[in-house]
């Protein structure tokens, strides 16, 4: 049932079922139950029958008897059972979230910056749906149906002998046979509308987030042209898929008549000839519909798996040999002494150009130093790699002496101990969908008094708080879309301040603050700094004029270095920049 069916596959395919221990005990009682029963059904209908021919009204009683307690219990019980079921597949379900969510926070951040959020949300929702749905079937329907099929069989050859026992599993095996050639011919198919599905619910998520450009660019109609392209592609497929399929259904359906049809010759006749009772007439077209009713049902089942599975592969395929960050949460412990940070002969490409090559920086802790630069210069590049955001091709990186990981060196720190120690404040702020208050304190092992707070707040001119109806229970929402570009960043601003790390990272810090409030967050910024590492990248050089050193890079190379005073009187990039900016 897999592209490459091997044992390997079938065991990583069956391996959560043991997640949910309870659900499935008793979705293994009620498939054996339930498959039983229409043996069981089929042995009184026949006991039943005879006892009528032969006037004995004793065990005419009793066969319906049987019947009536198999309907009592089938009725009874099953709201118990389909409950079962369905914890069972919110347990597999929360079970698979909770695993690739965190396999998705392992992957190499250049991955998931290049592939999207949409993109993940997606594989992992409908992967994780479909396999949860997958084996809570198995469990449930599909180990009923299989048993119920084997039971009939089982009864043939006990009634019938081999002629009626053969004849039910060459037309089963007919079935099975056209069904599997059916399925396979769809699964190009499947795999096709899958990825259209994807492509199409990352456009959505990219459509949704970006309303304002396509709001002002008159773009709606174009916009949904291309998903009307894409929804096209997926219901010409969608057709072709369902003439395959019902195709497939009127073989197996006329596969299965023929055989009933010949069972019931062949027992009627025995009927007739004395050689049989006429309750096993009853019994075999009872059991012929189970076997018709539960082929079908094992159709469908197969159908549906072939289906779904190609998401469940999906998932695998994305995340089983995705590029990981390296050194998460293994190696050392890190251990701060004064930051200094050196980077040596390192090398950076995002399969596009190197960014830096053979790049070499020492950088004294406790120190501020600016980078400054064109843009593509590879000044966020250079941040990312000290972050250990991302990791050098070639090359290593030491902070007091321990070196992140890079993928090829085996004695580096965990960047999980490494991410205690730094703040790292990116392009874009980073906040989440939730209260003021919760993103204040995520990145905190400790719950801050309120004046401490309040002292962080009015350091990052987030006075605006205050505003709010409900201050710092107020729901920013996602990317704190209710705040002002402004008002994210002094809030991302905040953040760090709570956490004082020692070392800290900024990448445009206050390019959305006005005048005013740079210099405020400026200056309690540098109350924050003193004694600790601080590299700051900035466009608008007022911010780095204090810096110790400022580094001017371009090209991925640095091509002036100095403070401030050195670079001006040097007449050199540095002080060309400043002749462009006004306020100088």
């Amino acid at each position: 049932m897999f592209s490459s069916f091997d044992l390997i596959k079938v065991k990583k395919f069956l391996k959560p079922t043991l997640q949910e221990k309870w659900p499935l005990f008793w979705g293994l009682i009620r498939s054996l139950f339930f498959g039983l029963q229409g043996g069981g059904y089929a042995i009184a209908m026949k006991l039943a029958v005879d006892s009528v021919v032969e006037g004995n009204e004793i065990m005419f009683l009793y066969g319906v008897g049987i019947m009536a307690v198999l309907m009592l219990l089938s009725t009874l019980p099953n709201y118990f059972f389909r409950n079962m079921n369905n914890l069972y597949f919110r347990g597999l379900q929360k079970y698979f979230y909770n695993i690739y969510i965190d396999k998705y926070f392992q992957l190499e951040n250049n991955l998931t910056d290049s592939k999207g959020t949409g993109y993940f949300n997606n594989i992992i929702q409908r992967g994780g749906d479909n396999w949860a749905s997958l084996l809570s079937t198995i469990n449930g329907s599909g180990l009923q149906v299989i048993i119920r099929i084997i039971v009939a069989i089982g009864l043939f050859m006990t009634y019938t002998g081999w002629i009626g026992t053969i004849l039910v599993l060459f037309v089963f095996i007919i079935s099975f046979v056209i069904a599997q050639y059916g399925n396979k011919k769809m699964i190009p198919l499947r795999k096709e509308m899958r990825d259209f599905f994807t492509q199409a619910d990352k456009d959505i998520v990219r459509l949704i987030m970006s309303k304002f450009e396509v709001l002002a660019n008159g773009r709606i109609g174009f916009e949904l042209k291309k998903l009307d392209v894409i929804f096209d592609n997926i219901l010409v497929r969608r057709y072709r898929e369902s003439f395959i399929r019902i195709f497939t259904f009127d073989v197996q359906k006329l596969s299965i008549n023929i055989m009933q049809i010949l069972l019931l010759l062949y027992v009627g006749y025995g009927v007739l000839n004395g050689q049989y009772e006429v309750g096993l007439l009853a019994m075999v077209w009872m059991l012929s519909n189970q076997i018709n009713g539960s082929v079908q049902d094992l159709n469908d089942y197969i159908t549906d798996f072939y289906s779904r599975i190609t998401y469940v592969e999906k998932l695998r395929e994305t995340f089983d040999d995705a590029p990981l960050i390296q050194g998460y949460d293994t190696g050392k412990e890190f251990i701060y002494k004064r930051g200094d940070i050196v980077l040596d002969t390192v090398t950076y490409d995002y399969g596009k150009g190197e960014v830096l090559k053979d790049f070499s920086l020492s950088i004294q802790g406790g120190k501020k130093t600016a980078l400054v630069g064109i843009s593509g210069s590879g000044k966020s590049t250079l941040m990312k790699l000290i972050a250990g955001y991302i990791h050098p091709q070639f090359g290593t990186i030491s902070v007091d002496k321990q070196e992140l990981p890079n993928g090829q060196n085996t004695h580096f720190i965990s960047l999980k101990s490494y991410y205690q120690h730094i703040g790292y404040l990116t392009q874009e702020p980073s906040v989440f969908d939730g209260s003021i208050y919760d993103n204040l304190l995520y990145a905190l092992n400790y719950e801050p008094n309120d004046k401490k707070i309040q002292q962080v707040l009015s350091d990052a001119q987030c006075q605006f708080v205050l505003d709010f109806p409900d201050g710092l229970g107020s729901q920013i929402g996602e990317k704190g879309i209710r705040l002002s570009g402004g008002q994210r960043q002094r809030l991302a601003i905040a953040k760090i301040m709570l956490k004082n790390p020692n070392i800290i990272l900024l990448d445009e810090p206050t390019s959305a603050l006005d005048s005013f409030s740079e210099e405020e967050v400026t200056k309690a910024f540098d109350n924050l700094a003193k004694g600790k590492t601080v590299i700051i990248i900035a466009h608008r050089l007022q911010t780095v004029k204090q810096a110790d050193t400022i580094l001017v890079l371009d090209q991925g190379k640095i091509i002036e270095q100095g403070n401030h005073i050195e670079l001006v009187k040097k007449k050199g990039s540095y002080a060309k920049m400043l002749e462009l900016q006004s306020g100088f």
